[in-house]
Protein backbone atom coordinates (compact mmCIF):
# COMPACT_ATOMS: atom_id res chain seq x y z
CA UNK A 1 0.00 0.00 0.00
CA UNK A 2 1.10 3.58 -0.59
CA UNK A 3 0.20 7.07 0.49
CA UNK A 4 -1.69 9.72 -1.42
CA UNK A 5 -1.26 13.47 -1.44
CA UNK A 6 -4.37 15.51 -0.65
CA UNK A 7 -4.83 16.19 -4.36
CA UNK A 8 -4.68 12.49 -5.24
CA UNK A 9 -7.05 11.64 -2.38
CA UNK A 10 -9.47 14.34 -3.55
CA UNK A 11 -9.43 12.90 -7.09
CA UNK A 12 -10.19 9.41 -5.78
CA UNK A 13 -13.03 10.75 -3.61
CA UNK A 14 -14.35 13.01 -6.42
CA UNK A 15 -14.18 16.08 -4.21
CA UNK A 16 -11.95 19.08 -3.56
CA UNK A 17 -8.89 19.18 -1.27
CA UNK A 18 -10.64 21.89 0.79
CA UNK A 19 -13.49 19.45 1.44
CA UNK A 20 -11.09 16.81 2.75
CA UNK A 21 -9.52 19.39 5.06
CA UNK A 22 -13.02 20.30 6.26
CA UNK A 23 -13.82 16.65 7.00
CA UNK A 24 -10.57 16.34 8.92
CA UNK A 25 -11.37 19.42 11.03
CA UNK A 26 -15.07 18.71 11.64
CA UNK A 27 -15.14 14.91 11.77
CA UNK A 28 -11.55 13.94 12.55
CA UNK A 29 -11.32 11.79 9.43
CA UNK A 30 -9.50 10.90 7.24
CA UNK A 31 -6.39 11.40 9.37
CA UNK A 32 -3.19 12.15 7.45
CA UNK A 33 0.43 11.89 8.43
CA UNK A 34 2.84 14.64 7.45
CA UNK A 35 5.77 14.33 5.09
CA UNK A 36 9.11 15.81 6.08
CA UNK A 37 8.10 18.91 4.13
CA UNK A 38 4.76 19.15 5.98
CA UNK A 39 2.48 17.85 3.21
CA UNK A 40 -0.57 15.81 4.14
CA UNK A 41 -0.27 12.12 3.19
CA UNK A 42 -3.26 9.77 3.31
CA UNK A 43 -3.36 5.99 3.48
CA UNK A 44 -4.41 4.80 0.01
CA UNK A 45 -6.35 1.81 1.33
CA UNK A 46 -8.28 3.96 3.80
CA UNK A 47 -9.20 6.47 1.09
CA UNK A 48 -10.32 3.63 -1.20
CA UNK A 49 -12.65 2.23 1.48
CA UNK A 50 -14.10 5.68 2.13
CA UNK A 51 -14.58 6.23 -1.61
CA UNK A 52 -16.48 2.95 -1.93
CA UNK A 53 -18.79 3.89 0.95
CA UNK A 54 -19.53 7.28 -0.63
CA UNK A 55 -20.22 5.68 -4.02
CA UNK A 56 -22.90 3.59 -2.32
CA UNK A 57 -24.74 6.79 -1.49
CA UNK A 58 -23.83 7.18 2.18
CA UNK A 59 -23.39 10.64 3.65
CA UNK A 60 -19.84 11.51 4.69
CA UNK A 61 -20.64 11.06 8.39
CA UNK A 62 -22.28 7.67 7.74
CA UNK A 63 -19.42 6.60 5.47
CA UNK A 64 -16.84 7.51 8.11
CA UNK A 65 -18.83 5.71 10.80
CA UNK A 66 -19.04 2.58 8.65
CA UNK A 67 -15.31 2.60 7.87
CA UNK A 68 -14.51 3.01 11.56
CA UNK A 69 -16.89 0.19 12.48
CA UNK A 70 -15.39 -2.11 9.86
CA UNK A 71 -11.82 -1.42 10.87
CA UNK A 72 -12.63 -1.43 14.59
CA UNK A 73 -14.38 -4.80 14.37
CA UNK A 74 -11.09 -6.49 13.48
CA UNK A 75 -9.52 -5.18 16.69
CA UNK A 76 -12.42 -6.36 18.89
CA UNK A 77 -12.50 -9.80 17.27
CA UNK A 78 -8.72 -10.12 17.45
CA UNK A 79 -8.74 -9.27 21.14
CA UNK A 80 -11.35 -11.96 21.76
CA UNK A 81 -9.40 -14.55 19.72
CA UNK A 82 -6.19 -13.72 21.59
CA UNK A 83 -7.97 -14.09 24.93
CA UNK A 84 -9.15 -17.54 23.80
CA UNK A 85 -5.68 -18.42 22.44
CA UNK A 86 -7.30 -19.14 19.07
CA UNK A 87 -4.23 -18.29 17.01
CA UNK A 88 -5.63 -19.62 13.73
CA UNK A 89 -8.43 -17.07 13.98
CA UNK A 90 -5.89 -14.41 15.01
CA UNK A 91 -3.93 -15.06 11.81
CA UNK A 92 -7.09 -14.86 9.68
CA UNK A 93 -8.11 -11.58 11.32
CA UNK A 94 -4.64 -10.16 10.77
CA UNK A 95 -4.88 -11.05 7.08
CA UNK A 96 -8.27 -9.32 6.85
CA UNK A 97 -6.92 -6.21 8.59
CA UNK A 98 -3.90 -6.11 6.26
CA UNK A 99 -6.11 -6.51 3.19
CA UNK A 100 -8.22 -3.57 4.36
CA UNK A 101 -5.59 -1.27 5.84
CA UNK A 102 -2.15 -2.43 4.73
CA UNK A 103 0.58 -3.73 7.01
CA UNK A 104 1.50 -0.41 8.62
CA UNK A 105 -1.94 0.45 9.96
CA UNK A 106 -3.00 -3.14 10.59
CA UNK A 107 -0.18 -3.69 13.06
CA UNK A 108 -0.45 -0.28 14.74
CA UNK A 109 -4.21 0.10 14.91
CA UNK A 110 -5.40 -3.52 15.11
CA UNK A 111 -2.67 -5.78 16.46
CA UNK A 112 -1.14 -3.46 19.05
CA UNK A 113 -4.51 -2.17 20.26
CA UNK A 114 -5.85 -5.72 20.66
CA UNK A 115 -2.74 -6.88 22.51
CA UNK A 116 -2.91 -3.87 24.83
CA UNK A 117 -6.53 -4.75 25.57
CA UNK A 118 -5.62 -8.33 26.47
CA UNK A 119 -2.67 -7.32 28.64
CA UNK A 120 -4.69 -4.70 30.53
CA UNK A 121 -7.95 -6.62 30.71
CA UNK A 122 -7.01 -10.26 31.29
CA UNK A 123 -6.21 -11.51 34.78
CA UNK A 124 -4.21 -14.44 33.39
CA UNK A 125 -0.62 -13.29 32.92
CA UNK A 126 0.09 -16.39 30.82
CA UNK A 127 -2.56 -15.46 28.25
CA UNK A 128 -1.24 -11.91 28.11
CA UNK A 129 2.33 -13.14 27.56
CA UNK A 130 1.24 -15.44 24.73
CA UNK A 131 -0.69 -12.58 23.09
CA UNK A 132 2.47 -10.46 23.16
CA UNK A 133 4.50 -13.36 21.77
CA UNK A 134 2.04 -13.82 18.89
CA UNK A 135 2.31 -10.14 17.98
CA UNK A 136 6.12 -10.22 18.13
CA UNK A 137 6.32 -13.30 15.92
CA UNK A 138 3.99 -11.82 13.31
CA UNK A 139 5.88 -8.52 13.27
CA UNK A 140 9.20 -10.35 12.85
CA UNK A 141 7.64 -12.47 10.09
CA UNK A 142 6.59 -9.28 8.30
CA UNK A 143 10.14 -7.89 8.56
CA UNK A 144 11.53 -10.95 6.80
CA UNK A 145 9.20 -10.47 3.83
CA UNK A 146 10.00 -6.85 3.09
CA UNK A 147 12.40 -6.52 0.17
CA UNK A 148 13.62 -3.02 -0.61
CA UNK A 149 16.94 -1.24 -1.13
CA UNK A 150 18.33 -0.22 2.25
CA UNK A 151 18.50 3.49 3.03
CA UNK A 152 20.34 3.26 6.34
CA UNK A 153 20.70 1.48 9.68
CA UNK A 154 18.82 1.98 12.93
CA UNK A 155 19.78 0.30 16.20
CA UNK A 156 16.96 -0.37 18.68
CA UNK A 157 18.18 -0.76 22.28
CA UNK A 158 15.30 -2.54 24.01
CA UNK A 159 15.21 -2.68 27.80
CA UNK A 160 11.52 -3.56 28.09
CA UNK A 161 10.23 -6.71 29.78
CA UNK A 162 9.98 -9.76 27.54
CA UNK A 163 6.22 -10.26 27.94
CA UNK A 164 5.19 -6.61 27.99
CA UNK A 165 3.14 -4.59 25.53
CA UNK A 166 6.20 -2.38 25.08
CA UNK A 167 8.19 -5.36 23.76
CA UNK A 168 5.44 -6.04 21.21
CA UNK A 169 5.41 -2.35 20.27
CA UNK A 170 9.18 -2.45 19.88
CA UNK A 171 8.91 -5.33 17.38
CA UNK A 172 6.18 -3.48 15.50
CA UNK A 173 8.41 -0.39 15.43
CA UNK A 174 11.14 -2.54 13.85
CA UNK A 175 8.62 -3.66 11.20
CA UNK A 176 7.57 -0.07 10.53
CA UNK A 177 11.20 0.96 10.08
CA UNK A 178 11.86 -2.02 7.82
CA UNK A 179 8.91 -0.99 5.64
CA UNK A 180 10.72 2.33 5.30
CA UNK A 181 13.78 0.54 3.88
CA UNK A 182 15.86 0.82 7.04
CA UNK A 183 18.07 -2.02 8.25
CA UNK A 184 16.78 -2.36 11.81
CA UNK A 185 18.82 -4.24 14.42
CA UNK A 186 17.64 -4.91 17.96
CA UNK A 187 19.70 -5.28 21.13
CA UNK A 188 17.96 -6.70 24.21
CA UNK A 189 19.06 -8.30 27.45
CA UNK A 190 22.61 -7.89 28.78
CA UNK A 191 24.00 -7.28 25.27
CA UNK A 192 22.25 -3.92 25.05
CA UNK A 193 24.94 -2.32 27.23
CA UNK A 194 27.29 -2.66 24.22
CA UNK A 195 25.25 -0.32 22.05
CA UNK A 196 27.89 2.42 21.94
CA UNK A 197 30.62 0.38 20.26
CA UNK A 198 28.16 -1.40 17.98
CA UNK A 199 26.57 1.88 16.90
CA UNK A 200 29.93 3.21 15.75
CA UNK A 201 30.88 -0.06 14.10
CA UNK A 202 27.58 -0.24 12.20
CA UNK A 203 27.63 3.46 11.28
CA UNK A 204 24.06 3.85 12.48
CA UNK A 205 21.78 6.64 11.37
CA UNK A 206 19.77 6.53 14.61
CA UNK A 207 19.64 4.78 17.99
CA UNK A 208 16.23 4.26 19.56
CA UNK A 209 15.97 3.48 23.27
CA UNK A 210 12.89 1.47 24.25
CA UNK A 211 11.99 1.14 27.92
CA UNK A 212 15.57 2.08 28.65
CA UNK A 213 16.94 4.97 30.73
CA UNK A 214 18.43 7.68 28.58
CA UNK A 215 22.22 7.70 28.27
CA UNK A 216 24.08 10.46 30.00
CA UNK A 217 24.69 13.58 27.95
CA UNK A 218 28.39 12.77 27.75
CA UNK A 219 27.82 9.25 26.48
CA UNK A 220 25.14 10.46 24.10
CA UNK A 221 27.47 13.05 22.61
CA UNK A 222 29.97 10.29 21.90
CA UNK A 223 27.38 8.62 19.64
CA UNK A 224 27.15 11.56 17.24
CA UNK A 225 26.37 11.63 14.31
CA UNK A 226 23.65 9.12 15.17
CA UNK A 227 20.24 10.53 15.98
CA UNK A 228 19.23 9.49 19.50
CA UNK A 229 15.56 8.94 20.28
CA UNK A 230 13.43 7.47 23.04
CA UNK A 231 10.34 5.36 22.30
CA UNK A 232 7.69 4.84 24.99
CA UNK A 233 9.72 6.71 27.54
CA UNK A 234 6.89 8.41 29.40
CA UNK A 235 8.02 9.36 32.87
CA UNK A 236 11.71 8.96 32.07
CA UNK A 237 14.01 11.94 32.01
CA UNK A 238 15.64 12.54 28.66
CA UNK A 239 18.67 14.70 28.17
CA UNK A 240 18.09 17.76 25.96
CA UNK A 241 19.67 16.13 22.91
CA UNK A 242 17.36 13.10 22.91
CA UNK A 243 14.37 13.11 20.60
CA UNK A 244 11.09 11.82 22.06
CA UNK A 245 9.11 9.65 19.65
CA UNK A 246 5.31 9.17 19.60
CA UNK A 247 4.11 6.04 21.39
CA UNK A 248 2.55 4.65 18.20
CA UNK A 249 5.15 2.70 16.19
CA UNK A 250 3.93 3.94 12.79
CA UNK A 251 4.08 7.58 13.85
CA UNK A 252 7.45 7.03 15.57
CA UNK A 253 8.90 5.51 12.39
CA UNK A 254 7.38 8.30 10.32
CA UNK A 255 9.04 10.91 12.53
CA UNK A 256 12.39 9.15 12.25
CA UNK A 257 12.56 8.42 8.53
CA UNK A 258 9.33 9.52 6.81
CA UNK A 259 6.59 7.49 5.10
CA UNK A 260 7.09 3.90 3.94
CA UNK A 261 8.73 3.34 0.58
CA UNK A 262 6.30 0.47 0.04
CA UNK A 263 3.97 -1.80 1.94
CA UNK A 264 2.98 -5.45 1.66
CA UNK A 265 -0.64 -6.51 1.45
CA UNK A 266 -0.69 -10.31 1.68
CA UNK A 267 1.49 -11.89 4.35
CA UNK A 268 -0.13 -15.32 4.81
CA UNK A 269 1.12 -15.02 8.39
Amino acid sequence: MSTLTIGEAAALLHTAPSTIRSWEQRLGYPTPVRSTSGRRLYDECEIAILSDALRRGLSISSAIRQVREETGSHEALLRQALSELDFATCDALLEAAIAMRGVSRAFDETVLTAVEGVVLGDDDAGIAALAVEWAKERACWGCRHVIAPLRGTILVVDGSSEGSVTRAASCILALQLTLRSMRTLMLAGPARSRYGGLARRLDTDAIVFVGEPAPSAGRANALVPSRIAGFRTAGERLHPGMETLPVQPRLAAHQLVGPPARDIVNTHA
